[in-house]
């Protein structure tokens, strides 16, 4: 079987310029990230381990507010203690030497990378 010729050339600048904008600076592309599995209601403490990314989901009203700590810790109750998710968004946060998260809403929710 003989080999097909290359009949097309493929300008490795014309990909960049795709990728990459020159104004801002950066790629215009993105990594399509980790897959993420629930860790459940986060209204009692859940155990996630040290140095797990969690996404925090905050279905109320209101500003939720979540807390790590070393083991099973008390309900959040505001900025001193605690680290905010608006209403109705989602949050990243990492829990460092903690292994634990709590919130003071029920309807928040945890979700950390499958593969933790």
């Amino acid at each position: 079987m003989a080999k097909r010729p290359i009949t097309k050339i493929v300008d490795i600048g014309t990909i960049w310029q795709t990728v990459f904008g020159d104004e801002p600076g950066v790629l215009k592309t993105a990594e399509a990230g980790q897959d993420y599995a629930p860790i459940g209601a986060l209204g009692a403490a859940v155990r996630v381990g040290a140095a797990t990314t969690v996404l925090c989901y905050n279905n109320s009203g209101a500003v939720a507010w979540v807390k790590f700590g070393p083991q099973a810790v008390a309900v959040p109750t505001g900025f001193a203690d605690g680290l905010p998710i608006p209403a109705n968004s989602m949050r990243e946060y990492n829990s460092g030497a903690n292994e634990w998260v709590i919130s003071n809403v029920a309807t928040t929710f945890g979700y950390a990378p499958s593969g933790n």
